[in-house]
């Protein structure tokens, strides 16, 4: 059974702070960039290490035999390689610095997407804020309309007042509760969309 439920509850409040954490720790667009900065940080490392010395060691051991009707010896062997880079034509300097750039660019594409994301949480916030403001004010208007209202029944009832003065107030309650009902629904939207900014 589907039930439109648009009264605030009391219990939901967010704060700015934790928010944009959550924003920070769940949106896939800041994951990404976060992951792209960390690979350039390791393809940096790598690209420095190029020009440290290797070394290598391979070893093996087995069974072999020249002719069928023979016995079977064991061999083994082992090798050591060290090779070192001494001029490469400046290719690996040149891979440190396009690592290096690549970090940078990361980096700042970083930056940016972190201060869209800022932007992002702190607007729907302000909306949010906004909204529930806006419920309260339209609860006031609701409040003075129904003393409205009933001030113009009172006075009819004394003969003091007109027919077209309690329809007025009617109407103006009618508006008043009509307010009220979309400052709510409006802030249900605002709610929808921070969480979705938070991701």
């Amino acid at each position: 059974v589907l039930k439109d439920i648009l009264e605030v509850p009391r219990e939901v409040k967010v704060e700015l702070s934790s928010a944009l954490e959550n924003a920070f720790r769940s949106r896939p667009e800041v994951i990404a960039s976060r992951m792209r900065v960390e690979g350039n940080k390791a393809l940096v490392t790598a690209a420095k290490a190029a020009h440290l010395p290797a070394i290598s060691a391979t070893g093996g051991y087995g069974w072999r035999g020249f002719a069928l009707d023979q016995p079977l010896y064991n061999s083994w062997n082992i090798g050591l390689n060290l090779s070192l880079p001494i001029f490469q034509g400046w290719a690996l300097a040149a891979g440190v610095d396009q690592a290096d750039a690549n970090l940078k660019a990361a980096e700042a594409s970083n930056g940016a997407v972190m201060q869209s994301v800022v932007l992002d949480v702190q607007q729907q916030y302000l909306a949010l804020q906004e909204s529930a403001q806006r419920i309260e004010a339209s609860k006031k208007l609701v409040a003075q309309a129904e003393e409205a209202l009933k001030l113009s029944q009172g006075r009819y009832n004394f003969g003091a007042g007109s027919p077209i003065e309690i329809t007025d107030a009617q109407v103006t309650l009618a508006n008043a509760r009509i307010t009220y009902i979309q400052s709510l629904y409006d802030y249900r939207v605002a709610y929808a969309r921070l969480q979705r900014a938070i991701g």
